[in-house]
């Protein structure tokens, strides 16, 4: 299956802008609103389904102060075209065995004592703690670092490169590819996204079953991630 290019999505928002023969916008910037509408629809569906985009990756530290961070821009999500890292959801230490353990994210005024936590999936980890700097997942004490972990983690969803971009939009958006060409044809138009157009109605229709198809009753809070200066766990996006 070919699945659906950016060319066509372009050529469904011309048609719905009727833009088609309007050079006032170019082909990048044509795949700028496609990249940007696309990433609009992901936020919304993230926002309600805590398995959207979510993927996990293992890896290991050595310890000490050259090794002890982990690079989490070299995450890259499931898919055969090109993912990057969005957003951290958790780390385990010692994966896959009896001695997992849940490693709490880093309150930097209690980094040398004793620590708390309300949620407690698994046991915790006491002995050492992360935090990110920059996209360096970093494990602190530096001399604990040591050992087998999986991060979860969040991924953006694949962002076109060209108006002649031969990879596909993503499956899990592929089947929603009129929203995305509807927003692409407000934001040709300068169409707020508030704004109670026509094309504003269109599209609401389409984002309330496309949610619906996508919405959890299991959680009021549908994404688990940490929370910078806090050692208990927050719903969040």
């Amino acid at each position: 299956m070919a699945g659906i290019l950016v060319a066509a999505l372009i050529d469904a928002a011309q048609m719905q802008s009727d833009k088609r023969n309007d050079a006032q916008l170019s082909n990048a910037d044509w795949t700028t609103i496609a990249n940007w509408s696309v990433k609009s629809l992901w936020r919304k569906i993230a926002a309600v389904d805590p398995d959207f985009y979510f993927d996990q990756q293992d890896f290991a530290l050595a310890g000490g102060a050259a090794d002890a961070a982990f690079d989490l821009s070299t995450l890259t999500g499931t898919g055969a075209t090109p993912h990057s890292f969005a957003a951290l959801h958790g780390l385990d230490l010692n994966p896959d065995t009896a001695q997992r353990m849940s490693v709490p994210r880093l309150n930097f005024i209690e980094r040398n004592r004793g620590r708390f936590s309300r949620w407690l999936p698994t046991t915790l980890v006491i002995n050492r703690s992360y935090d990110i700097r920059g996209t360096q997942l970093t494990i602190t004490p530096y001399e604990q670092a040591g050992g087998n972990y999986r991060v979860y983690f969040r991924y953006l969803p694949y962002l076109f490169a060209a108006s002649t971009d031969t990879n596909p939009l993503d499956f899990e958006l592929s089947a929603y590819d009129e929203y995305v060409s509807v927003r692409m044809a407000e934001r040709a138009l300068g169409v707020e996204e508030s704004d109670q157009s026509p094309m504003y109605t269109i599209r609401q229709e389409l984002l309330k079953e496309i949610l619906a198809e996508h919405s959890r009753d299991d959680e009021a809070s549908s994404v688990i991630a940490d929370v910078e200066g806090d050692d208990s766990i927050h719903g969040w996006w």
